[in-house]
């Protein structure tokens, strides 16, 4: 696969979490993980909160979750939500951070797979800039899992 012209692999990266670093503080994350037949979209976004919220005091939603397909081929049907939050890196200054989250589901031969992208950006950056910059990386995803 081909990356677009400023990004990169990060290297925590794994074969079932694909991490890709952006220009201007923008990244993009794919994960996909085998779950229980029971777990719903909605536990997911509800674990991912409570991960968020772990990992930063400030975590909040600031745009309810809504129903729509995860980005990238082939289309997965499932429900996406913003969170916001605060990154301070080590000796640097507190900058305010949005998470765009799309989490889906779908039947495979071994059971029901959780697909999952994620899209990180500054709050700051413009909506031309993610339209831009951001939505083609994400969009640009295969789930080689889910059946086409």
């Amino acid at each position: 696969m081909a990356l677009a012209s400023g990004w990169s692999v990060g290297s925590s990266s794994s074969a079932d979490d694909l991490f890709l670093n952006g220009p201007n503080g923008l990244a993009a994350e794919f994960v996909n993980a085998q779950v229980t037949s029971s777990v719903t979209v909605s536990q997911i976004l509800q674990e991912q909160l409570a991960a968020a919220e772990k990992q930063y005091t400030n975590a909040e939603v600031c745009s309810q979750p809504q129903a729509g397909d995860v980005p990238g081929t082939p289309q997965v049907p499932g429900e996406g939500e913003i969170l916001c939050f605060t990154v301070t890196p080590q000796n640097g200054s507190a900058v305010p951070y949005a998470e765009a989250i799309f989490d889906g589901l779908a039947s495979t031969s071994s059971g029901q797979l959780a697909v999952i992208a994620f899209g990180y950006f500054p709050q700051s950056t413009t909506s031309t800039d993610v339209k831009q910059d951001l939505v083609p990386v994400l969009d640009s995803v295969h789930w080689l899992q889910v059946g086409s």
